[in-house]
């Protein structure tokens, strides 16, 4: 009965370094949000949220929005803070054409994800790690357009 207590002790313990081993390596990808706040006087306001897979090639990602009209499509932008810049990736609807949704919208607007394909622009082509070299450079933005905004009614940076 001894000698199984020192086993039984070794084995616990190789099974609690094992967990913490498999916690730390697998910790899944990097996130990212942004705050999507109202343009040019407009109240409606949201957030995009994005998850990158551990091997970096798919971003996970899900919009909502609150007090929105009208509201016609949704893209990740190119450029820093205060600055427009080209399409990046569609995330409502998930491709061209847009879709627009009449009238007052609140709720979830987007879940999806994006691939290396999905990239349009200056990105287009290249793998999906130009487009989270971007995120992790402040030089990208989330932007919901409206038929009353076409530009963009609610916009916001996104950051890790």
């Amino acid at each position: 009965m001894r000698k199984s207590q020192p086993r039984s002790l070794l084995l616990a313990s190789l099974l609690v370094l094992a967990g913490a081993a498999v916690a730390l390596a697998g910790g899944g990808g990097k996130h990212y949000s942004a705050g999507l706040e109202g343009l040019g006087g407009s109240q409606a306001h949201g957030k995009a949220t994005f998850e990158l897979n551990k091997e970096g090639t798919v971003l996970h990602y899900k919009i909502t929005v609150s007090g929105i009209e009208d509201l016609t499509m949704s893209h990740i932008h190119l450029a820093p803070a205060g600055k427009d810049g080209p399409v990046a990736a569609w995330l409502y609807p998930s491709a061209p054409p847009p879709k627009p949704k009449e009238g007052k919208f609140d709720g979830t607007l987007a879940e999806g994800k994006i691939t290396a394909e999905n990239l349009q622009g200056e990105l287009k082509g290249k793998p999906l790690g130009a487009l989270i070299e971007k995120f992790d450079a402040g030089e990208a933005y989330a932007n919901i357009h409206t038929k009353a905004k076409p530009a963009g009614e609610v916009r916001g940076q996104i950051h890790k």
